[in-house]
């Protein structure tokens, strides 16, 4: 069962998304006009507030981006490049400008 959802977890994520989006129309058709009066409302007052509403954007960012790296798998370098740019990102991450040297 585990080894369904690796191999189609993009998919799933997807059906689960398309699914989400298709309750929100059916249960919002009855009356649009109120509902998006209520969003818009809504909306209005966040962007009045400057401060808020970067702080909104940033994190609705951080969590799709969270949230896609969830069901996303990590690419593995190939190029010998892209092996550099994971020991300099290891370097620069423990606060260094250089590795120590080898002590042999």
């Amino acid at each position: 069962m585990l080894k369904f959802f690796a191999e189609y977890r993009e998919v799933l994520a997807e059906s689960i998304a398309i699914v989400v989006v298709l309750m929100v129309v059916l249960l919002t058709r009855r009356r649009p006009a109120a509902w998006m009066r209520t969003v818009e409302q809504g909306l209005g007052r966040i962007s009045r507030r400057r401060g808020l509403s970067m702080l909104l954007v940033g994190f609705l960012a951080l969590g799709s981006s969270a949230t896609l790296s969830l069901f996303g798998h990590m690419p593995e370098p190939s190029v010998h490049d892209e092996f550099c740019d994971l020991l300099a990102a290891d370097t620069f991450s423990r606060g260094r400008l250089s590795n120590p040297t080898h002590p042999l």
